[in-house]
């Protein structure tokens, strides 16, 4: 049940994450670094070009291993990425989370 639970949960990370972008919103998703490939190839399968959206700054995909996070500190560095998304007033920006567990072991 748990695992079904958490299945559907990461399915609804995706389909947030893909509707915003669809909407030319920025999307921001904090992930653990295990997550981030899969998160990538399945945006991918569901026909975003992820590295199109990632080269113009609307998406930013971010783990809590990558070394900016582990010398700034979680909050620091999500301040420092949402600072470098694309400014327009005019747009929503989006964020989800897969981290909310880990995020005491660094802040």
């Amino acid at each position: 049940m748990v695992q079904e639970d958490n299945e559907k949960v990461h399915r609804l990370r995706l389909e947030f994450i893909k509707k915003g972008l669809e909407n030319k919103e920025n999307c921001l998703y904090v992930t653990t670094q295990r997550d981030k490939g899969r998160f990538e190839t399945e945006l991918s399968k569901m026909g975003i070009d992820v590295k199109k959206f990632q080269k113009s700054g609307m998406l930013k995909i971010i783990s809590l291993s990558d070394p900016f996070i582990q010398d700034e500190g979680f909050t620091a560095s999500i301040s420092a990425v949402w600072k470098t998304l694309p400014i327009d007033n005019t747009k929503k920006t989006r964020i989800a989370c897969n981290v909310l567990k880990d995020i005491t072991k660094i802040t």
